[in-house]
Formats: C-alpha cells, structure tokens, sequence
C-alpha cells in the first residue's frame, strides 16, 4: 500500500508520455520509409500555359496514330473526313475522336471525348463537348458548351451565348459573340463581340500642359513616384509621368493620360479616351471607359468592365488582365491574356 501513490505517478507518466509520442509516429514512418515520392496534382487552373492541354492532347493524337496504325488504338478513334459527320456515333464515343480532315457537324452534337480536327471545325448551336483542338480555324455555335477546353491555330469564334469553363485559346484571333461566357483565354488579338474590325493602335500623344496645381498635394515617394492618402483625380486632357499610388479611388477624366503605372487601395475609373501606358492594380473595381487603352497589365481584386471601343495591350506587346469578374462590352479589343477567376461574360 505505501507503494501505491510512486506507481500511480509512474503509470500517469506513462500515458501522458504515449499521449504526446503517439502523434509523431506516422511523421516518423513517412521519415523512414517515404511513402509519398510523387509529383503533386496540380489543378488545371494553376497551370501557367494556357496552351498546356492542347499541346498534350497534340502530342497524344499524334503518337497514338503513329503507334497504332491508319485506323484506330485503344485511346484514339480517327473519323475519316470522306464520312458525313452526321452519321458518327458521338454521343457513344468513349475515345478521342480524331477527324483526319475538316469538321462539319450540322446536326446536333454531344460528344462525352474530346475531338481533334486536322483542319477548321463548324460547330451546331448547343453543341457540348469536353474539349476541341482543330489545325485550322474553328467556328461555335450559340449555346456552345466546353466543360474543359478549347483551341485553334487559326481563329476561334464563340457564337452567343456559349460557354468555355476552362481555357479558350487560338493561334491568330478569338472573337467571343454577346452573351457568350469564358474563363480563361488567349490569343494574339480578343474580340468581344463578332467583328471583323479591329481597333488602331493607339498612338503615344505629346505631352500636354503642366500637372494642375492640385497635383502638387501628392506626396513624392521617389523618383517619378507619387502619392496620396485618399482620392486623386486627373482632369481631363491632362497628363502625369510616373507611377500614381492612391489609398483611395483613382479617376482619370477624359482624354487624360498616365506615362506610368496606377495603383489604387479602392477604385479605378478611366473616362472616354483616358490611356495608362503601364501597369493597372486595384483592391476593388476597375471601370476602362469608351475608346480607353491600358498597355501593361491590369490586376484587379474585384471586378472589371471594359467598355465599347476600349483596348487592352497591343498586338506587338500582349499583356494579361486578372480580375475576379470580367464584363466586356461587344467592341472592346484585348492583346494577350483575360482571366476571370469567377466568371467573363460579353455583354451587348
């Protein structure tokens, strides 16, 4: 009995020591003996090159029919261009379909696999598909929809009102109809809205008069760098070299021009023919006005509507626009990449 209480404490450290050790044992198994050696899953939206899927699915086609002979393999189905499209069992495919020709499909089209065409591809309205690659140029119906992904080397066009989840790319010209809705697209030169016009580059504007007086109250941060607690207004026609940094909201009036960078902690307002010739960043909305042009990239927390006429990049010098939401009206241009990380949608 005068032993009891030493071997209760002896038994109490016991368990308390089993209690702290027993966490760590699975850390060192996995020490001793790594269990897990493999490359992570990366998921397809953080994948940096948009053309990624399509160059692999390329690859695919084009080893499984150098592999397989001129007909068919276990992974490949090739659809002679001499068949009428209309007669192929799409919606029982369970392979890739490659058509060894162009692709017209008049009739309706529901395929489960994706599709590759050797040369351009006509869509039916309400055509849905988990990804399309054609060497040529490729035409959407309205109401089109890729669950996954879509890509031409020449140009794409999206009819109203289709839906691409992933990533839309092309070699040459994406037009994007009213009401169509994307994610994730690329191309040399962006339409929104169907249209064979395109936007003239703008053209740099001599400097104008001096900075208004008001302009002074900015706070210098450093060489051609300025700054300001709250609000800042650029009035129409006028002009500032340098990088503008704002806690508040930034508004360019009409015609006024930026030779530099914006940063707002709010809003960013860009009247009717306002340009920032770098970069665009913003904690809450951006707002691109009628017959504006941003030349370096725009990275924006909240949402951004680009107006009618409204230009992004240039066909020379592509750039990257990322914001939550993008609202593009039918006639704004864009050079490079858009990446709306909720939704893009073209309104009219």
């Amino acid at each position: 009995m005068t032993n009891y209480p030493a071997a209760a404490w002896v038994l109490l450290g016991a368990v308390t020591l089993l209690v702290l050790v027993l966490p760590f044992v699975p850390c060192w198994n996995e020490w001793r003996r790594p269990t897990d050696l493999a490359a992570l899953v990366i998921a397809r939206d953080e994948v940096n090159n948009v053309r990624y899927f399509a160059d692999a699915f390329r690859k695919h086609v084009n080893e499984a029919c150098a592999g397989a002979g001129p007909v068919m393999d276990t992974t490949v189905r090739i659809l002679r261009a001499s068949t009428p499209a209309e007669a192929f069992p799409w919606s029982a495919a369970q392979r890739a379909v490659m058509v060894d020709g162009s692709l017209h499909v008049s009739g309706t089209l529901a395929c489960p696999s994706p599709v590759y065409a050797g040369g351009d591809a006509v869509l039916p309205s309400g055509a849905h598909l988990p990804a399309l690659l054609c060497t040529g140029n490729a035409a959407l119906g309205p109401e089109t929809r890729i669950s996954e992904w879509a890509h031409a080397d020449g140009i794409l066009s999206l009819g109203a009102g289709g839906v691409v989840l992933h990533r839309l790319t092309a070699g040459v010209a994406l037009m994007l109809d009213k009401g169509s809705g994307f994610c994730r697209i690329h191309a040399p030169v962006i339409h929104f809205g169907i249209s064979e016009d395109a936007c003239a580059t703008p053209l740099a504007r001599p400097p104008g008069p001096p900075p208004p007086p008001d302009l002074s109250a900015l706070t210098p941060c450093g060489p051609k760098r300025y700054r300001a607690k709250g609000d800042v207004l650029l009035p129409a026609g006028r002009y500032l070299e340098g990088t503008l940094l704002a806690g508040g909201t930034i508004r360019l009036a009409e015609d006024a021009l930026v030779y530099g960078s914006v940063k707002a902690h709010r809003h960013v307002r860009l009247q009717r023919g306002a340009q920032v010739h770098g970069a665009l960043v913003c904690g809450g909305d951006i707002e691109i006005g009628p017959d504006c042009w941003v030349g370096g990239p725009i990275v924006c927390e909240g949402d951004v509507r680009l107006a009618s006429g409204s230009r992004i990049g240039t066909k020379a010098i592509p750039t990257t626009l990322a914001a939550a939401r993008v609202l593009a009206e039918t006639g704004a241009v864009a050079h490079g990449t858009v990446w709306a990380r909720k939704a893009g949608v073209v309104t009219a």
